[in-house]
């Protein structure tokens, strides 16, 4: 009976230590920027219909509501979060949000808020610096092995919207705090199997 249930627990813990493995060890810390770099891969931000945005003076000035982006992951979304970390300025427009591409459908982005009501004259045009996380977990993948970000940006006068964007660096990475939920919760299964009765 006894040896049922530490066989059953060795399992268990050897299959989460081979998770751990994975998450941590195959899979590396990818990056990506605006900025191209030896370390950093580059991406670029285009319309929805695929054109790039106009870059000028080392910024990305974008005049339509959505701007979109492709970046390339070529592995599992599971047990990945993404970090964005962007310095925007917004001429026109009151909200900015950012997202990630969840569904199939063109638009089922899961979003974080990055601007709002942007209308004070301190803020209007002003370098605004934000970071944001995404857990890739529910993050749709494409057939060619890439996810996609858009940036939304919303006000009353959709034709007249200009947002410049001067860095935007991207970090994938394995997500710590999903691993250790994954721990608690074998660990959780093993004390169940241990304390069962055998049939």
């Amino acid at each position: 009976m006894n040896h049922t249930h530490t066989a059953r627990a060795a399992l268990l813990t050897v299959g989460v230590g081979i998770l751990a493995f994975i998450l941590f060890d195959v899979f590396p810390t990818q990056e990506l920027s605006l900025t191209p770099s030896a370390r950093r891969q580059g991406v670029t931000l285009t319309t929805i219909h695929g054109m790039p945005f106009t870059r000028t003076d080392d910024s990305v000035r974008i005049t339509e509501p959505l701007a979109h982006m492709r970046i390339p992951l070529h592995r599992s979304v599971l047990g990945k979060r993404l970090m964005v970390r962007a310095d925007v300025r917004l001429e026109s427009g009151d909200r900015l949000e950012l997202g990630v591409k969840k569904g199939a459908f063109w638009l089922d982005y899961e979003r974080r808020e990055l601007l709002r009501d942007v209308r004070a004259p301190g803020e209007r045009g002003a370098v605004i610096h934000r970071e944001v996380i995404f857990d890739l977990a529910n993050a749709f993948v494409n057939d060619d092995g890439t996810i996609e970000l858009m940036f939304f940006t919303h006000g009353p006068d959709e034709d007249r919207l200009v947002l410049s964007i001067d860095t935007l660096d991207i970090r994938i990475e394995p997500g710590q705090w999903n691993v250790a939920t994954l721990v608690q919760r074998a660990r959780g299964g093993i004390r169940d199997l241990i304390r069962r009765p055998s049939v």
